[in-house]
């Protein structure tokens, strides 16, 4: 977390420059929160079989600016039909075999849904009746992206990726103000 003993060591380490310490650390903010959101996408696309334009869809940065030197990533969103996840077969069972839709969120062993169908003319969506009769269907989800992101391990190795940018941003910014001075 950035305070004001951060702010007091850049200033000191700017010396006669140290007005531009709040700018230095906004721009090494900035950076950081960007390679942060990267880092989240990738991390969880390794753990769970979603591609990373849905969780790119729900990822908000709120950048750093003079005002609030602070910045975060924020994500919002509803359930993910289970379609954007691992369905196999993709297109549905042969209707004379007996093979069953199976799916996949995690990177692991896919699950068997003995009652789903895939409907291709909506999309390759994936439903089950809600009761016995034929109709009405209801289209199955996953898990929203939100949820997913909320992996404490995840978390906890994208913030040290992201400070580790942050610092070495820091020092680049620290020293492209010193150079560009001379």
């Amino acid at each position: 977390m950035i305070d004001g003993k951060d702010l007091k060591k850049v200033q000191k380490r700017l010396g006669a420059l140290r007005y531009k310490a709040p700018a230095v650390m906004n721009r090494a903010l900035n950076r950081a929160i960007t390679h942060l959101k990267k880092v989240v996408v990738a991390k969880t696309t390794e753990k769970y079989n979603i591609k990373p334009t849905p969780i790119n869809k729900t990822l908000t940065i709120k950048r750093s600016t003079r005002a609030s030197m602070g910045a975060g990533l924020y994500s919002e969103g509803t359930k993910e039909p289970i379609k954007k996840y691992k369905v196999l077969p993709r297109n549905g069972p042969n209707p004379k075999s007996k093979r069953r839709i199976q799916v996949a969120v995690k990177q692991e062993d896919p699950k068997t849904l003995f009652h789903a169908f895939v409907i291709q003319r909506y999309g390759g969506a994936v439903y089950e009746r809600k009761t016995s009769n034929r109709y009405p269907l209801r289209q199955i989800y996953g898990p929203a992206v939100p949820q997913i992101l909320d992996n404490p391990d995840t978390r906890k190795q994208a913030m040290k990726e992201a400070w580790k940018m942050y610092e070495k941003r820091l020092d680049h910014e620290i020293k492209y103000q010193l150079e560009a001075r001379k």
